[in-house]
């Protein structure tokens, strides 16, 4: 199926660090200047979308994301401002390290492909990494990552995992698939829900049981109702949609 999806750019000022945009999907830069420091904020709503940076990272801006950076950018040091979820691959450079700072914690890097997320209101911080070593630290952790783990860190309690996971797996949203391995089917549901802004009603006990575990994988760009059809490959359900509100039986 071809997927038709707008895409609006706007430019202010003369940005220091260009960024060229090959993907589809609604994408926005808006600059602003304070005390003669521009500042760019790229923006996503739904659909993920793609640019790179003017030193080359390559940057997959997960939906309803936010990446801000100055005009101070690659000045000793590149640093940028998640707010959301991206994935990133970042070009060696020993005299310019890439930083991305998060509410609560930074990732600070040489050359490696990873992902970060932190979203408004939510009281974790997370990184995956696929190649390369990152440092992840806050006031309260100093923890040096490598290949293949994913760090979970709790803004509040200050507690820290890292745990052993299949990267691609969890990295999945960049190249618009969704795959799911081993989840139970109210975690699913309740990431559904989310993504797709959607309330979600299980009338079945036996569906709210975590031992239910599924797996699989679809498209994100896919409807919902046609996700429902996917899971119910592995799971026998019925569902019925009244006033927007899908009661799954």
């Amino acid at each position: 199926k071809t997927h038709r999806r707008r895409m609006m750019v706007y430019y202010s000022g003369v940005a220091a660090s260009l960024l060229i945009v090959f993907a589809l999907g609604f994408f926005m830069q808006k600059s602003s200047q304070e005390e003669g420091i521009k500042q760019y904020t790229c923006m996503t709503e739904g659909s993920t979308s793609t640019f790179y940076m003017a030193d080359s990272p390559k940057v997959i801006l997960n939906k309803n994301s936010e990446l801000t950076y100055t005009s101070q950018y690659g000045s000793g040091e590149r640093r940028v401002k998640l707010s959301g979820e991206a994935y990133f691959e970042v070009t060696k450079n020993a005299h310019s390290p890439f930083i991305v700072d998060m509410d609560g914690g930074a990732i600070k890097v040489l050359g490696t492909k990873f992902s970060a997320k932190s979203r408004k209101g939510s009281n974790l911080v997370r990184a995956i990494l696929l190649e390369g070593s990152v440092r992840f630290t806050s006031k309260e952790q100093n923890v040096l990552m490598k290949p293949n783990q994913k760090l979970l860190f709790n803004k509040y309690s200050k507690d820290l995992q890292i745990t052993e996971v299949n990267p691609e797996q969890e990295v999945a949203w960049k190249d618009g698939l969704l795959r799911y391995r081993s989840l139970s089917f109210k975690t699913l549901m309740d990431y559904l829900a989310k993504d797709y802004g959607v309330k979600i009603v299980i009338n079945n006990k036996r569906l709210l049981d975590p031992e239910l575990k599924v797996s699989g994988s679809f498209e994100q760009e896919e409807a919902f109702e046609k996700v429902l059809e996917v899971i119910n490959r592995t799971i026998m359900i019925k569902w019925k949609n009244e006033n927007g509100i899908y009661y799954i039986n």
